[in-house]
Order: C-alpha cells, then structure tokens, then sequence
C-alpha cells in the first residue's frame, strides 16, 4: 500500500512540476513586448515629433487632429503647461 501511494506520489509531484515549467515557458513567450512594434511605435513618435518641431505652435493641434483622423488613432496634444503632476505622501 504505501508502495503504490508513494508511486502516486511521485507521479502527481512530477506533473505538477512539468505543467509549472510549461506554464512558465507560455507566460515568458506571450507576455514578453514585441520588440518590432515598439521600435515602429517610437519611429513614428519621432517623424511626429520633428514634423510639429518644424511647425508653428498654433498649428499643433490641428495638425495632430489631421493625422488622428487620417489614421483613426485618438491622439491629442498637451501644452507642458498643461501638465500638472502631483507627489502625494504614501502612508
């Protein structure tokens, strides 16, 4: 009897361990960025950037209006101003 239970045993203990690593090899595959896509994302973040350095300010929002309707993205520019960040004291 104990034969058989410490069999089953073994037998649970090593499927546990093979379903944990293959759960961690999926997660380290699937959860890992898509380095390709970022790298287009900050392509296109810096063509924007240099084509609103180029332009006037007043222009800025109409342009990234332009190119949010063009594209279907919703975009929007803030002035730095615009921008308040607050430091809050964690109890």
């Amino acid at each position: 009897m104990a034969r058989h239970f410490l069999g089953l045993y073994l037998l649970i203990a090593a499927t546990l361990a093979v379903v944990s690593w293959g759960q961690d090899r999926l997660l380290q595959v699937y959860s890992s960025p898509d380095t390709s896509e970022e790298k287009s994302t900050a392509a296109v973040v810096a063509v924007l950037a240099d084509r609103l350095r180029e332009a006037p300010a007043e222009s800025w929002k109409s342009q990234v209006a332009g190119i949010a309707a063009r594209t279907g993205l919703d975009m929007e520019i803030f002035a730095s101003g615009e921008i308040r960040i607050e430091a809050r004291a964690q109890l």
